[in-house]
């Protein structure tokens, strides 16, 4: 260690090199004899700096500074969580859209032991499983929020034939929250087994209406121009006559 009083230095300034690490914010580069070095802002440390990198100023942040920030420590002294982690990659493989697969790719689980040691790799059936327990999870999230809310919900839904002639359907539903903001949520994309006609599809929409527990709330629903939607609004008109859920008869 040398002594502040030792140093005859000038600052390198900021258009000299771009300080890109997050080491230099806490520390200080300057120059002296023509050798880089870095001084620690908050306990005065100098450590020799240029080629030689950023890895002892970063192990000085965490280990070594007496006013090193705990909290940067306690992250570091955290125990591994495994479903934690799980949880995580879940959630990633959702927001990304990434296949099942991906947990099995000999690169990501290099990345991962690479990060802990400690991780348990997983396979494509295990990510599936907390994917679906992820979708349950949000699913009874949303059906809380629409059982609660004051307003109606309007639905609108529409049939898609993929390439290979599978037929699926979606749901969605639009409603005014309890702070008078327009909301939808896409609440069914599932697949649709033929026949397609008004009978069959008006059946499955009263049982996706009874799963999300909304029959009783609804005020419209809006269809494309099909000829089997007759047969679903038929369908649907009585049922929820039945039920006294139907608002001016349905007309």
């Amino acid at each position: 260690m040398e002594n502040d009083s030792e140093v005859s230095s000038s600052v390198v300034s900021k258009s000299d090199r771009k300080n890109i690490s997050f080491v230099w914010k806490k520390f200080e580069r300057f120059s002296e004899n023509g050798k880089e070095k870095a001084k620690c802002n908050n306990c005065g440390q100098i450590y020799a700096s240029g080629a030689s990198g950023t890895t002892n100023l970063k192990r000085h942040i965490r280990e070594i500074c007496p006013f090193r920030d705990q909290s940067a420590v306690e992250v570091q002294n955290n125990e591994f969580d495994q479903s934690s982690f799980r949880e995580k990659v879940a959630k990633a493989m959702i927001k990304h859209n990434y296949p099942f697969k991906f947990v099995e790719h000999e690169g990501i689980r290099d990345v991962f032991s690479y990060l802990n040691p400690r991780v348990q790799h997983v396979s494509r059936n295990t990510a599936k499983n907390d994917i679906l327990r992820i979708y349950e999870m949000e699913k009874e999230k949303i059906k809380e929020i629409l059982a609660s809310t004051t307003s109606r919900i309007c639905l609108t839904s529409d049939l898609w034939s993929s390439l290979v002639s599978n037929g699926y359907m979606a749901i969605t539903a639009h409603y005014v929250d309890n702070n008078w903001v327009l909301q939808k949520k896409l609440l069914i994309f599932r697949h649709l087994p033929p026949p397609h006609g008004g009978q069959n599809v008006g059946e499955r929409l009263i049982t996706f209406l009874q799963e999300w527990g909304i029959e009783s709330k609804i005020f419209t629903i809006t269809l494309d121009n099909a000829k089997y939607n007759d047969g679903v609004v038929d369908l649907l008109r009585n049922h929820l006559s039945l039920t006294n859920s139907l608002l001016c008869d349905g007309v």
